[in-house]
Formats: structure tokens, C-alpha cells, sequence
């Protein structure tokens, strides 16, 4: 009786276990207020040339900088760099467009999302080498 028990209780935490994977692999990437074209390289140097990007499904990037916590705007920034991986947070470099430079706190799990011509990507923090802000895209403009 014992072990029937033990059974059901395994196969109990494997039917949550899938379900819980097929939930997480259906969501879609957040389409964010503003559309902005972002290459994000990867830690193996592979680029995601995206469009509809966002950071957390917003168009800002959050961090800390010492005890504060700061908001950075993609249209600010020119490109994005990660430092150091320090468990569950990653020093990220942000190069702004008028020349300045800051080092900010961010967790690991961030993530960036968007658009590819292949399809949509979603890539953590932890596995970003670094990011170019190209543009912020103009709805009111068609490709031409």
C-alpha cells in the first residue's frame, strides 16, 4: 500500500512538472507601448536583430545604482554591456547617446524580449554579453 502511494505521488509531480513547462513555453513575448530596433548578443556571440524589443516587457531598463533605484530609457541609451554575474544579479554598463557611462545593478532573470525576422526571442540577462540601441521606430513611417 505503501509504495501505490509513493507511485501516485510520483506521478503526480510529474503531470505539474509538464504542465508547468508547456504554460511557460506557450507565453508570448509583451508588446511594448514603443517599438524599438535592439541587436542583443548573446554570451556565445550569436545577435538577435530585434524589433518590438523590451526589457522586462518595458522600455526602460531598471537596476540599482548604489541604494537607489534608477530607470533608463532605451531612447537614452546607444548600448548596453554585462560586467560580472554575481549569483542572482548581473553589473550591467550602460553607454548613453550624449557620451556618459553608468554601471547599474540588475537581476539575472531580466529579460529582454521581441521580434526577429525568424520569429520572437526571449533572452535573460545572465546570458546577454551586450546590447545596441539602433533605433526607436516611428509608426508613423512605412518601410518604403
Amino acid at each position: 500500500m505503501r509504495t501505490f502511494f509513493i507511485h501516485i505521488w510520483g506521478l503526480c509531480i510529474v503531470v505539474f512538472s509538464i504542465s508547468a513547462m508547456e504554460m511557460n513555453s506557450n507565453e508570448r513575448v509583451p508588446e511594448p507601448s514603443e517599438n524599438f530596433h535592439i541587436t542583443v548578443i548573446d554570451i556565445d556571440d550569436m545577435p538577435f536583430d530585434g524589433t518590438q524589443v523590451s526589457f522586462n516587457g518595458q522600455t526602460y531598463i531598471k537596476g540599482n545604482r548604489g541604494t537607489a533605484e534608477v530607470y533608463v530609457p532605451f531612447e537614452r541609451i546607444d548600448r548596453m554591456e554585462t560586467l560580472n554575474r554575481m549569483g542572482e544579479k548581473v553589473e550591467v554598463k550602460l553607454f548613453l547617446i550624449n557620451g556618459e557611462s553608468y554601471t547599474i545593478t540588475c537581476e539575472s532573470d531580466d529579460e529582454f524580449t521581441g521580434h526577429t525576422s525568424f520569429g520572437e526571442f526571449r533572452l535573460s540577462l545572465q546570458h546577454i554579453k551586450r546590447a545596441v540601441f539602433e533605433e526607436k521606430i516611428d509608426p508613423t513611417v512605412t518601410p518604403g
